[in-house]
């Protein structure tokens, strides 16, 4: 479904590891995300981070009920953070916030036909998920017309 919906992910090899309303999980090969010094493209990085946010908020729309609703998932703002380069294959993670930020997000969706919500995701090498390369923080808005 994401590379129909986001085909730029075909591009890039991301392939789903774990996707839930809990937690998604993808995995992407150096070799099409390579940059001009050997490392995983910054943007590469950005653009497979603000994607897992999206597919758990997708995820979180099924589960929930509020999938009957057609929500528009907008990223208003994103923000990296990069504290050392990723070589090789890496995976990126988000995990659902807590069940009261999930609650209110919920309300105001139903309730005020849109709501925020803050996520964030991480970029880690596949080989070790102890320390994170990059962490993501998106801003999204959803609405439903």
């Amino acid at each position: 479904m994401i590379h129909s919906k986001i085909p730029l992910t075909r591009g890039m090899g991301l392939r789903v590891i774990k996707s839930s309303a809990q937690k998604v999980v993808f995995s992407l090969p150096h070799s099409p995300n390579i940059n001009h010094v050997g490392t995983v493209f910054g943007g590469s990085i950005a653009a497979a981070q603000a994607v897992c946010c999206w597919s758990l908020l997708l995820n979180y729309f099924e589960e929930s009920g509020l999938k009957e609703l057609k929500p528009h998932v907008v990223l208003r703002e994103g923000t990296n953070n990069y504290s050392a380069p990723l070589k090789g294959t890496f995976e990126v993670e988000c995990k659902a916030p807590s069940a009261s930020v999930l609650s209110r997000f919920k309300k105001d969706l139903v309730q005020k036909k849109r709501a925020k919500l803050k996520l964030k995701a991480s970029a880690h090498p596949k080989a070790s998920r102890e320390k994170a390369h990059v962490e993501f923080l998106g801003d999204y808005f959803v609405y439903v017309k």
